[in-house]
């Protein structure tokens, strides 16, 4: 049954916008398909899905996402990171469950100055600074862009 639900999943995903859990869950339902909050959870992480701002969409469907404008970033950020710390030539980036691989994608496109890389898994980023005080500047930097003005 998994192996079919992955399948749907794909399908759906790829074929509709998704703009939540609970429309994949209908859209299961509508093929005859039963699945809680958690099982999709676990299925959209197992296939490397992200949620990115329109839904979501398999990973190689944002391979070629164009790049993302500061202020674009600024907007993810406040959304969804819930912190960011420094650590050795790292910034680890915390956000709500599910949301690190759209927010990741975007830190990527954005072109921030020192970033190597960003590794998400579910609720963490690991972004990858050239070095130790790059980190520290890409901290400050990820903190000034949440903070109201």
């Amino acid at each position: 049954m998994k192996a079919i639900r992955h399948e749907a999943i794909q399908r759906l995903v790829q074929e509709q916008d998704l703009p939540s859990q609970d429309d994949l869950r209908r859209a299961l339902r509508k093929e005859g398909i039963k699945a809680t909050q958690a099982t999709l959870s676990r299925d959209i992480a197992e296939l490397g899905i992200v949620r990115a701002r329109d839904g979501y969409r398999l990973p190689g469907q944002v391979a070629d996402a164009p790049s993302v404008p500061e202020g674009g970033l600024q907007h993810l950020l406040r959304e969804f990171m819930r912190d960011a710390t420094a650590a050795g030539n790292m910034v680890v980036i915390k956000t709500p469950a599910g949301a690190a691989g759209a927010l990741g994608l975007a830190v990527d496109k954005a072109g921030l100055p020192g970033i190597v890389g960003t590794v998400a898994g579910d609720d963490i980023i690991l972004a990858v600074a050239r070095s130790a005080s790059a980190a520290r500047g890409l901290q400050k930097r990820l903190l000034d862009l949440v903070r109201p003005r």
